[in-house]
């Protein structure tokens, strides 16, 4: 096995031991010694006790936390369970690592010195996905090599909605040092937004003069049935959505009019917290009315109504003398319509490809992660 830089991949979970059991094995296929693995259990009624039991590896542990907490709670408290000295990544219960990922993680740190790495953002859909057409689809940028990124750079392209809040530093599906959460939490709680995925890109983007961004990917966020964000934005079955938001414990930011159904308003309500604890993201322009606009436009149709009455509320609430269409306008519509058309083009360059993982026997993350390293084949030299 490999050494260099202790990585430490914190699950935090909570009644998911259907696809829990295939994230555990993603991360454990990982040919690296100074690997930890910890599951973090919010106080799971299902067998999840029994499916990390199933594993017979001394890298990975298992915390039961002492209470039931709230989503963002549960990644807090996992924190505690970090050493000072290593990097941290956060990875859903339905996410994978693809198979060598963390020895390419652990061959930048050593060639670059970074405090943080993300990736091109791989996705796999799981025959349950709540996405109509993409049930056990696996999307895979097919990029190579890495670049630095200056953190409030990358603050200014993802809250002026030029790129997806996957491209932040976050410290889910990325890694992070211990010591940049340390001086994001400053003694206190890391979190302080609900999202804690777009959150902490934004906290990490204040501190870090710059990170490491792969264009080939390292880690595969899932979506499965029980995906929050999947339940956010889709329609259909919102009970994970729903028990989500009932169990927040944290307040919105009261500059936006938080509404899950819309990407846009979320990721903003997170740069809001981000900005008001840390005073270098002051540097970053913010146009509210580009927000409005943004909201209206990238909103599926059965959640434009209550998209529409957010960003109504909102700009009500901000003095905004903007224009709220009751239903989708034409040129809304031909605007989402560009948007997309750009965002396929950028996915092109960067060697974006939609994958039927079901021909090649793949049905959870941990073969979507094993046939993405086939896929990509060898690591860069």
């Amino acid at each position: 096995m490999s050494t260099g830089p202790r990585l430490t991949v914190l699950i935090p979970t909570r009644d998911r031991c259907k696809t829990l059991g295939s994230t555990i094995r993603s991360c454990l296929a990982q040919d690296y010694a100074d690997l930890r693995v910890v599951v973090s259990d919010n106080c799971s009624s299902d067998d999840t006790v029994g499916v990390v039991a199933s594993f017979d590896d001394p890298r990975l542990r298992y915390v039961r936390t002492p209470r039931r907490l709230s989503m963002t709670g549960n990644f807090e408290f996992s924190l505690s369970l970090v050493e000072d000295g290593s990097y941290v990544m956060h990875l859903g219960d339905d996410d994978g690592l693809i198979l060598d990922g963390v020895g390419q993680v652990a061959r930048i740190i050593a060639k670059t010195g970074t405090h943080a790495v993300n990736s091109a953002h791989a996705v796999y859909h799981w025959p349950s996905s709540l996405y109509a057409g993409y049930a056990n689809r696996l999307i895979l940028p097919f990029g190579r090599g890495y670049h630095q990124v200056s953190g409030l750079e990358a603050a200014r392209e993802v809250i002026a909605f030029r790129r997806g809040y996957s491209f932040l530093p976050s410290t889910y599906t990325g890694f992070v040092a211990k010591s940049v959460i340390n001086m994001v939490a400053a003694g206190g709680s890391y979190y302080a937004s609900i999202t804690p995925d777009s959150y902490s890109g934004f906290a990490n983007a204040a501190v870090l003069d710059s990170y490491v961004y792969a264009r080939r990917p390292f880690a595969i966020a899932g979506l499965s049935g029980r995906s929050n964000g999947g339940s956010n934005v889709t329609s259909g079955d919102t009970r994970e959505a729903d028990r989500y938001l009932v169990e927040n414990d944290l307040p919105t930011h009261e500059g936006i009019v938080y509404c899950p159904r819309s990407i846009p308003l979320v990721v903003a309500e997170a740069f809001l917290q981000a900005r008001d604890r840390l005073p270098r993201l002051g540097a970053v322009d913010f146009d509210v009315e580009r927000l409005c606009r943004v909201a209206l436009r990238d909103v599926a149709a059965e959640n434009y109504a209550m998209v529409r009455d957010a960003v109504a509320a909102m700009a009500k609430r901000q003095g905004l003398a903007i224009s709220v269409p009751a239903a989708p306008t034409l040129a809304q519509k031909l605007a989402q319509g560009i948007d997309s058309t750009r965002l396929r083009l950028r996915r092109l360059r960067e060697g974006y490809r939609r994958i039927d993982a079901s021909v090649r026997g793949v049905d959870d993350v941990a073969g979507a992660a094993r046939l993405a390293r086939e896929l990509l084949g060898p690591l860069d030299s």
